[in-house]
């Protein structure tokens, strides 16, 4: 739930996981406590019909070698027969009548499908740059007014100044890089993660311990930019990623709603000296703000809880109440004996002092296993000094006898919600009475 990470949020975030490196131990949050991202063209193929008349194939082959002038009158049959197409310019030598028929045809065809084909393939390629080429994705502007926006902004402000504090040089891509990766997942994409200790260690041996810092770079331009990044080349930028994922990491797996964009603005911002858009008692306000939310979150999800384990407990109950082997109280716990001796003793009563062993469960409502709670063997109890939902089983039982008793959640911690104990719980006790003092 939220409540466990109230502790981490009121704390000042200084080296949350560097202290790991350094050899401290790193703050974790405690429950409870006060809450302070076509293929090629292929190229048309031209196909050339020549006209060609078979006849006059036949009447060449088959007459005798004509006279000079026989042939000119067949050249001449030959030209009637042969569709009209306009000639080409004369050029220096003059073609023959097949050249005449062929060659204007081809050269036609050609220059009405060159440019065509040309054209079609200048469309695909402008097709293609346009799908490969990246869209740029810019930040989004910090929305001040969103509680969970400005928290972001404000909270990237309190980490990266309690880590320059620290004498801790950051490189500013990778280090917003890190943050987008450990907010989609628990994977870094740049560095193995059996490198990110290494990494850290490193930097501690031969930047921390030695005093030694480094110039942030330039400022990110946009989400783009920073996604095209290239593997970490030398130990300052591998530092600032490994490091900055796992305090992300951490951050996010205690339940803190971490917004890459706002974070990483606000980070920024402290990183590189520019101007921020909250001073210090705004950058308070933003995350006592966010604090207060969660209180509210918690505390309604809490009652919401209660109410569906009320109904669910009632459910149980009246299903349970129906087994031959339970016997119900008059103030509704339910009793089963699980075992006994063969000679019994007698029932004790509220004032008295009895030897007793017991375990304490809190049922799953799912699947009605039991979680044990608390254990106690041999405990000598006082009646009078315990609670009446375990004075109440254990006076239903005879000396010598063991059972089982199912305490309805309001004679317990009803809608209390206690550590490993939601509002409206059924709490069950295993019993043995062993003797009466």
């Amino acid at each position: 739930m939220k409540k466990s990470l109230l502790i981490l949020l009121s704390i000042t975030l200084t080296l949350l996981l560097f202290s790991c490196a350094t050899g401290k131990e790193a703050p974790r949050a405690e429950i409870g406590g006060e809450i302070t991202l076509i293929g090629t063209t292929p190229g048309l193929g031209v196909e050339v019909v020549i006209p060609f008349d078979s006849s006059t194939e036949k009447v060449i082959t088959e007459e005798p070698e004509p006279t000079v002038i026989e042939k000119e009158v067949i050249i001449e049959e030959i030209k009637e027969e042969t569709p009209e197409v306009s000639k080409p310019e004369e050029t220096p030598e003059t073609p023959s009548p097949l050249e005449e028929t062929v060659a204007p045809e081809v050269k036609e065809e050609e220059k009405t499908v060159e440019p065509d084909e040309t054209k079609e393939e200048i469309e695909v390629i402008e097709e293609v740059k346009e799908e490969t080429t990246p869209q740029v994705v810019e930040f989004s502007p910090v929305d001040t007014s969103d509680i969970i926006s400005a928290f972001n902004y404000a909270y990237g402000l309190k980490t990266m100044d309690d880590i320059k504090s620290e004498n801790i040089s950051l490189n500013a891509k990778y280090f917003a890089r890190a943050v987008i990766d450990a907010s989609k997942g628990a994977v870094p994409e740049l560095i193995a993660t059996r490198e990110i200790q290494t990494t850290i260690d490193k930097f501690v041996l031969e930047y921390y311990y030695e005093g030694k810092t480094f110039l942030p770079g330039e400022r990110p331009e946009n989400i783009t930019e920073l996604l095209s990044l290239e593997k970490p080349s030398n130990l300052e930028e591998s530092f600032s990623y490994a490091y900055t994922f796992s305090i992300t990491r951490e951050l996010i797996d205690g339940e803190v709603d971490i917004m890459a964009e706002p974070f990483i603005l606000g980070a920024l911002d402290s990183l590189l000296n520019s101007e921020r858009l909250f001073d210090k008692t705004e950058e308070e306000k933003a995350i006592n703000a966010y604090i207060t939310y969660l209180n509210e979150q918690y505390l309604k999800e809490i009652e919401e809880k209660g109410e569906t384990n009320s109904d669910r407990a009632k459910v149980f109950l009246d299903k349970n109440a129906l087994r031959d082997e339970i016997t119900v109280l008059d103030n509704g716990i339910q009793i089963e004996i699980l075992d006994e001796d063969e000679t019994l003793g007698d029932h004790p009563t509220q004032y008295d002092t009895v030897l007793v062993d017991y375990n304490m469960y809190v049922m799953d409502y799912d699947t009605e296993d039991l979680e044990i709670i608390d254990a106690d063997y041999y405990a000598e109890l006082r009646l009078m000094e315990i609670d009446t939902a375990l004075q109440s089983s254990i006076v239903a039982l005879r000396v010598g006898q063991a059972g089982r008793a199912w305490i309805p959640p309001e004679m317990l911690y009803e809608d209390r919600n206690i550590d490993g104990i939601e509002p409206n719980s059924i709490i069950v006790y295993d019993i043995a009475l062993h003797d009466i003092l």
